[in-house]
């Protein structure tokens, strides 16, 4: 029976070693936003740019966390850790941008902040797989006996791709 579980447990540790793995092997999805908004043109259009680009990410954070919230056989605890990560988004942010507080640039850096953390909070979701004794998805949710683990629909066209 102690031999089951550990199979259980390593094999579980394999799936999430591939996961993390192909999130490393992803663009920085920020820089790229970023990158695409510095050539807008003048502060404004930069600035309204950027505001478009946390808007989306904003969504797929809420994409994501919603359908992982739904998958989920208990909810509490990502629901808590999600309203936390929200808290500590906007004080990091906050902390991060005081210093252009007034300035033109403000917004622009703020909405880059937000983005860049929202992103890597959307891989954080996305490496959420069920496994032995951790997280338990509901039964219809539940890839992980099929070697795969929790998947999303794809991003919006235009936008670069998760996996």
């Amino acid at each position: 029976m102690h031999i089951r579980s550990s199979l259980a447990v390593l094999a579980c540790l394999g799936l999430l070693v591939t996961h993390v793995a192909r999130a490393a092997a992803d663009p920085d999805i920020a820089e790229q936003k970023h990158a695409r908004c510095e050539d807008a043109g003048p502060m404004i259009e930069i600035t309204a740019c950027m505001h478009r680009e946390l808007e989306e990410s904003d969504a797929r954070v809420d994409l994501v966390y919603t359908l992982l919230r739904n998958a989920l056989a208990r909810p509490d605890g990502l629901v808590s850790a999600q309203r936390a990560w929200q808290a500590y988004r906007d004080a990091q942010c906050t902390f991060e941008n005081e210093g252009l507080e007034g300035g033109s640039a403000q917004p622009f850096s703020a909405d880059l902040c937000r983005t860049r953390l929202a992103e890597r909070r959307i891989v954080e979701l996305e490496q959420v797989i069920p496994c032995n004794g951790c997280v338990e998805f509901k039964p219809e949710y539940d890839k992980a006996k099929a070697g795969k683990a929790f998947t999303l629909p794809p991003r919006a066209p235009g936008r670069p791709a998760r996996r």
